[in-house]
């Protein structure tokens, strides 16, 4: 589940106690914000998906317990995998502007990337890091 408009003070600390209320956390992780506003971001994974239904579905533009802003609330999108995809209302997948044809989703190069990006970020924290499905790595932006 995505979790964004977060307080900038927000911590792991606060993350978690705010949002075990909810369900059982299997791992999460807190991004800083890089708007001018300084709104965190926040993926958890809960140990069931009708924890994460439940949020989806009653907290989306509420206010959760010990915080004082409402927050968006939704799934997090599925990644790789499928050929096709793409930029909504592109047929196929084909976008428009430099990207040039074709679409296509998800090889590995491509989710390695996308990860390479996400965590060059160095405003973003883990409150399990041991449990999150990918580990903070540097890569160099050399090669392309």
């Amino acid at each position: 589940v995505v979790i964004g408009n977060l307080p900038p003070d927000l911590d792991d600390a606060g993350l978690k106690s705010n949002f075990e209320a909810y369900g059982n956390i299997k791992w999460c992780r807190l991004f800083g914000g890089k708007g001018g506003d300084g709104r965190k971001t926040a993926i958890i994974e809960f140990s069931s998906v009708e924890e994460a239904t439940w949020l989806v579905e009653n907290l989306d533009g509420n206010v959760p317990l010990g915080l004082e802003t409402e927050v968006t609330v939704k799934f997090k999108p599925k990644t790789g995998g499928k050929a096709g995809g793409g930029a909504p209302g592109f047929a196929g997948g084909a976008r428009p502007g430099p990207y040039g044809g074709g679409g296509g989703g998800g090889g590995a190069r491509s989710r390695r990337n996308a990860r390479s990006r996400a965590n060059d970020d160095d405003d973003d924290y883990s409150c399990d890091e041991s449990r999150s499905p990918t580990p903070k790595r540097r890569h160099s932006s050399a090669g392309g």
